[in-house]
């Protein structure tokens, strides 16, 4: 299987592990023309890491300034997302959107009105805005009465250390602060009262579904039991199994190995070489991609107006002036969103940093094993092993350490704590692995 780059086989590291892992399976041997590496060779793994790795974090990237972008203009008090019933999306003196209220604000106005008054439910406002034409779904119409735009607020979600708040919007609204806040007050009203949240036993077994019986090799779950010295936690198997082992011993050994981890100083240097040859290619090329959609951007402009003297100068008819020139609009229309999508460009040098944070990483394992919550602490043992893994005669045991804590983390004391279950077994590609430094898009046990 052949194809121009590996950027073009997946910009997701963790995939396209695991669709190598599917292809050599069925005898399909994946490579790239610009790009040819030998997947056979242990060592050719860190480079196909670092050409797996690089187009991955330049999308993420593109996402986290996308992101700050569309937190920026609601900031402003522009409203970003799909045009809420109600408003018609314009643009304003310096071309930024603008939502203005349609003809159906004034049922929306309608709505909230028999709402805030308590006498109507909302199957009754629906049907009664139906019988005037104005069809709106059950669940479209519990979004209108709970999104604050109808009275001139823009809704910032929580984000990172932001908290949620409510912006003053720029458009006009539909409805008064008061009438939105009495409807809510109805809505809640006529809500049931929520059920008690469950205990959520499952901080004291963040392994649970992680670890395989070794025995009969189901997934272990958990449990506690209640004894003279207090609650007892427990790893265990069911039908019949009588496979328990203690969540203390478990969790102090694995602790143990992710404190002895270390990474090798000749591995680090050799990855950090070939990810700035790789960073400096990616740049070079995007440099010339930008120049490349510049001069065609230039041409068609140039195009444009061309075509616009010629119609002026009435060499052109109407007809055939309207057709070249919605063709050219169209062709400008694609190559600025070509260059939008890139407007923020990728620093390189930003990569090396999330590489040498990478490193440190994978020796502070523990800190932030420690430090994070059961979701966090779920990752890391899934990013270590993809394969889940065996607790017997004190030991961890797994058939398959993830191949990139492997290449940085072999000789060190941790690494050597772990015990292979099956050392004839081949060393197959990781299908959650991703490079030392970056999180796994995914954890693919179940809980």
């Amino acid at each position: 299987m052949l194809f121009t780059k590996w950027d073009r086989f997946s910009r997701n590291a963790g995939e396209s592990y695991q669709q190598i892992n599917l292809l050599q399976k069925i005898g399909v041997t994946p490579d790239a023309i610009e790009q040819p590496l030998d997947l056979t060779v242990p060592e050719q793994l860190l480079m196909l890491a670092v050409y797996l790795s690089v187009p991955e974090v330049e999308n993420k990237r593109r996402s986290l300034n996308t992101i700050a972008g569309m937190r920026r203009s609601a900031k402003e008090g522009r409203y970003v997302g799909a045009t809420p019933r109600g408003y018609d999306s314009v643009r304003d003196s310096i071309d930024k959107p603008l939502l203005v209220p349609n003809k159906l604000s004034k049922y929306i106005r309608e709505a909230f009105e028999l709402i805030a008054t308590g006498k109507y439910s909302q199957r009754e406002v629906r049907e009664r805005l139906s019988e005037k034409r104005v069809n709106i779904s059950r669940s479209q119409f519990s979004v209108i009465l709970n999104n604050p735009i109808y009275m001139g607020y823009v809704r910032l979600k929580a984000y990172n250390d932001e908290n949620e708040e409510l912006i003053q919007g720029i458009h006009d609204p539909i409805i008064s602060e008061d009438l939105f806040y009495r409807a809510q007050k109805t809505i809640s009203g006529r809500r049931n009262k929520p059920l008690a949240y469950k205990t959520k036993s499952i901080e004291k077994y963040p392994l649970r579904g992680l670890i395989e019986c070794s025995k009969c090799g189901r997934n272990l779950t958990a449990s506690s039991a209640k004894g003279n010295g207090g609650m007892y936690y427990y790893y265990h198997c069911s039908d019949g199994c009588k496979n328990i082992i203690s969540t203390k011993s478990v969790h102090s050994e694995l602790a143990t190995i992710l404190s002895d981890l270390s990474v090798n100083n000749e591995v680090k240097e050799l990855y950090s070489l070939m990810l700035q040859e790789q960073l400096k290619t990616n740049s070079k090329e995007e440099k010339n991609f930008r120049k490349k959609v510049k001069r065609q951007l230039d041409d068609v402009q140039s195009k444009i107006q061309k075509t616009k003297n010629l119609f002026i100068e009435g060499h052109l008819e109407k007809d055939d002036y309207g057709q070249i020139m919605v063709r050219l609009k169209t062709q400008s229309a694609e190559l600025k969103t070509q260059l939008s999508d890139r407007e923020n460009d990728i620093d390189y040098n930003e990569l090396g940093e999330y590489m040498n944070w990478g490193f440190g990483y994978v020796k502070n394992l523990h800190k932030y094993y420690e430090q994070a919550d059961t979701e966090g602490k779920r990752l890391i043992v899934g990013l270590m092993f993809p394969e889940k893994f065996v607790f017997e005669q004190n030991r961890l045991q797994t058939n398959h350490v993830d191949e990139t804590f492997q290449l940085l983390c072999n000789g060190s004391k941790g690494f050597k704590r772990i015990k292979k279950r099956d050392n004839s077994k081949k060393m197959n590609l990781s299908r959650l692995v991703t490079p030392a430094g970056f999180k796994p898009a995914t954890l693919r046990a179940e809980i």
